[in-house]
């Protein structure tokens, strides 16, 4: 079954202005990608699948009208949700939810703040080189 060319259309108008975005068919839909993340998709279905910010979003989102969640397998997915087409009639209906991609993409790209120290990890290994010289004196002793 096709994508829905007329969605996909509305979408790409919404997005023509930003360079980052590219299309790519995933999911057997048209997914539309900003910096190679996904920020929205077109299902053949018709329905636009959303990515979110958080398991809570979607929990909240999930008791509107013409919300579903994206079930892979067995597994509900986490961040991201499909708006059946009722939910996408108007422009302003559209780019509601296209700006919530964009705000997931955001919170995402953001350095989260968990107050502990950054991890040494990827740093490369301290060089004893680089250590105090110890008193030539004490070395003899030893």
């Amino acid at each position: 079954m096709p994508i829905d060319e007329v969605l996909a259309a509305r979408v790409r108008s919404e997005l023509t202005d930003r360079t980052e975005i590219t299309e790519r068919r995933m999911f057997g839909g048209l997914a539309f990608l900003a910096n190679g993340q996904i920020l929205v998709a077109v299902s053949r279905t018709g329905s636009l699948l959303v990515r979110l910010e958080s398991a809570q979003e979607r929990d909240a989102l999930l008791g509107q009208p013409h919300v579903t969640p994206m079930i892979m397998g067995t597994r509900v997915v986490e961040r991201f949700v499909y708006v059946d087409p009722a939910a996408l009639a108007s422009t302003a209906q559209l780019k509601e939810w296209i700006a919530r991609g964009w705000t997931a993409l955001a919170a995402a790209a953001a350095p989260e703040e968990t107050g502990s120290k950054p991890s040494s990890y990827g740093q490369p290994p301290v060089k004893y080189a680089t250590c105090p010289v110890v008193n030539a004196d004490l070395l003899e002793a030893l």
